[in-house]
């Protein structure tokens, strides 16, 4: 038996995520037949977290008041009874925000040993964001040498990814974020111009970067995003929509008076969730690993100490805080 504290949901967020929108519940942990369980050292804190939290059906079912709050997870196993997961290894699964977990092995991969340093980067570059980056740009908007790729959301975990593999396929990228310190760290960081859209007219800048306009557009923010975007779209341009971050803390969502556009400019905008193309993850994975050895693909991450701080960590998110992929370390004395 393990004590462990989890982190539930104690009631349902009016705008913000606040820490009095959780709570920290303490739970022995059995260890399972067959399974194992194991220390967390990093979740993952993605915005769309926040949409499951809100009470309302999205592509998974809400998280119900009282319930763990869900997450992907890197962690340290300590007690196993399966030779599969032996005692020290480093697994990724659907761990929750805990101090621990207790797993049969469902929808866990142990981790290939390696540096410190290199293990975050499986909840990031080398998980589901570098795959949503991948897939958007390569299953949804069929990228291809010599497009005109622009990306929102440039400063985090996906829309920095998406920079890199495309500058990676031959394309010419261009990101957006916010902030001009912010916009100056990606561009230098990831290899490509990075538009600051709190400074001035974002269309007009866009139209003075590409003047023949996007050939893929990757959309992390919906939004003040798409709406420029759409001004600035070539023949038969490709729409790839990951996320929406802008709408996300918003009762009623707002989408771009615009899209006529699609029809003038004969363009498609299709949404996607990377989970469809789980069946290729794992040849991805070695292509994303490659190039991340090699250099071409970086990772950054932004780690979060404590369990109590995850709130924090979730708004950061929408107020920009983060630079890379955002993290929570549960545990930040196993660092």
């Amino acid at each position: 038996m393990v004590s462990a504290h989890v982190l539930t949901l104690a009631r349902r967020p009016e705008g913000m995520p606040t820490a009095a929108d959780f709570s920290i519940e303490g739970r022995i942990l059995d260890c399972p037949p067959h399974g194992f369980i194991a220390e967390i050292l990093y979740a993952s804190v993605d915005p769309a977290m926040r949409t499951w939290i809100s009470g309302e059906d999205t592509y998974r079912a809400p998280v119900a008041i009282g319930e763990p709050m869900p997450a992907i997870a890197i962690g340290r196993i300590v007690a196993s009874r399966a030779d599969r997961f032996p005692l020290g290894a480093f697994v990724r699964g659907p761990f929750g925000i805990a101090s621990h977990a207790a797993s049969g092995g469902e929808q866990v991969a142990v981790l290939p040993a390696g540096s410190p340093e290199a293990l975050p980067h499986h909840l990031g570059v080398l998980g589901i964001s570098g795959l949503s980056a991948w897939f958007g740009l390569t299953a949804q908007g069929g990228i291809k040498a010599g497009d005109r790729v622009l990306v929102s959301g440039a400063a985090g975990a996906v829309g920095s990814a998406a920079v890199q593999l495309a500058r990676i396929a031959g394309a010419e990228a261009v990101g957006v974020a916010g902030g001009t310190d912010k916009c100056a760290w990606a561009a230098e960081c990831f290899g490509a111009p990075v538009l600051d859209y709190r400074s001035g007219d974002l269309a007009a800048s866009i139209k003075q970067m590409m003047p023949e306009g996007a050939d893929l557009i990757f959309d992390n923010v919906g939004g003040a995003f798409l709406q420029a975007a759409l001004e600035n779209l070539a023949k038969g341009a490709r729409i790839a929509v990951c996320g929406g971050i802008s709408q996300y803390n918003n009762d009623t969502r707002h989408g771009p008076s615009n899209y006529l556009n699609l029809v003038v400019r004969r363009a498609s905008m299709h949404g996607f969730l990377v989970h469809d193309y789980a069946a290729e993850f794992t040849e991805a994975v070695r292509r994303l690993a490659r190039w991340h050895h090699e250099g071409r693909l970086v990772g950054v991450v932004d780690v979060e100490p404590g369990l109590e701080n995850f709130a924090g960590a979730l708004a950061g998110l929408f107020s920009g805080t983060n630079r890379g992929k955002r993290l929570l370390a549960p545990n930040p004395e196993l660092l």
